[in-house]
């Protein structure tokens, strides 16, 4: 991780586009645009590979930097996977300073730091998407923690507009963490120590500070990909615990900002 480097791309990129565009109104959206150069360092970038292209070519491994929308890339995943070893990068936003603008007006709101801190569980909902693809020795994930200031337009449907505006860009500036899940293994980095031996969605909820809904989620794939099993059942709860086969590694690879 090189958190100086990434933030001078930060710096010169938002520099750029703010003297020469208005917020939200680049074609590629700057959180990509500065990932896609943190990573393109060395490659080839917007290469073009079985009439698709991808984001980074780099070392014979195709880079792809998705921040959302999984399930566009399953075509895409499809072609590739069969010969080439893929990376998705997905950022969360770890700290967020929000700013609203006016769309009548086009004025700006102060920043405000919100009281949400990203994690990686943030990520369930995509990775949920291409489930059936986690388990292919040729995918590997990276999940990038980032500080960011976020732009939406007031057109939310509360009596202030906030609730539900629209995100119109994310400005990056600062890495904070660099999470790599190169194989089935490194799954259990989204189990915390402090789980139980036995434990339900409710504990896994619990120990991860995340919502029921997305504990749900997180723990569907990750039995998915067998590292966690059922073994019994208590009302409408189900009780899972680290399959055999990873139990002991489980203590090895929790290294990570949460």
């Amino acid at each position: 991780m090189d958190e100086m480097r990434f933030k001078e791309i930060c710096e010169t990129k938002i520099k750029f586009n703010q003297s020469t565009t208005k917020i939200g109104m680049m074609k590629e959206k700057t959180l990509h645009l500065v990932i896609k150069e943190y990573f393109g360092d060395g490659g080839l970038v917007e290469h073009k590979i079985k009439n698709y292209h991808v984001d980074v070519f780099k070392n014979g491994k195709v880079i792809e930097i998705q921040t959302g929308n999984f399930d566009k890339l399953r075509k895409k995943l499809d072609v590739l996977l069969k010969e080439y070893q893929v990376m998705i990068v997905y950022p969360i936003a770890y700290m967020k300073w929000v700013s609203y603008i006016n769309p009548n007006t086009g004025e700006i709101s102060k920043k405000r730091l919100s009281p949400k801190r990203g994690n990686i569980y943030d990520c369930f909902k995509e990775l949920y998407k291409i489930k059936f693809y986690l388990d292919n020795p040729n995918l590997s994930l990276c999940l990038l923690l980032i500080d960011m200031y976020e732009y939406k337009l007031l057109n939310g449907y509360s009596e202030d507009k906030r609730k539900g505006a629209s995100k119109v860009e994310r400005y990056p500036c600062s890495l904070k963490s660099e999470i790599y899940f190169n194989s089935t293994i490194d799954y259990l980095k989204f189990l915390p120590l402090t789980l139980p031996k036995r434990f339900t969605t409710k504990d896994y909820a619990s120990h991860c500070k995340i919502r029921l809904k997305n504990a749900q989620l997180g723990l569907h794939l990750i039995h998915y990909l067998k590292i966690i099993e059922r073994v019994d059942k208590i009302g409408n709860l189900i009780v899972y615990q680290i399959s055999d086969k990873y139990s002991q590694d489980s203590l090895l690879l929790n290294n990570y900002v949460s």
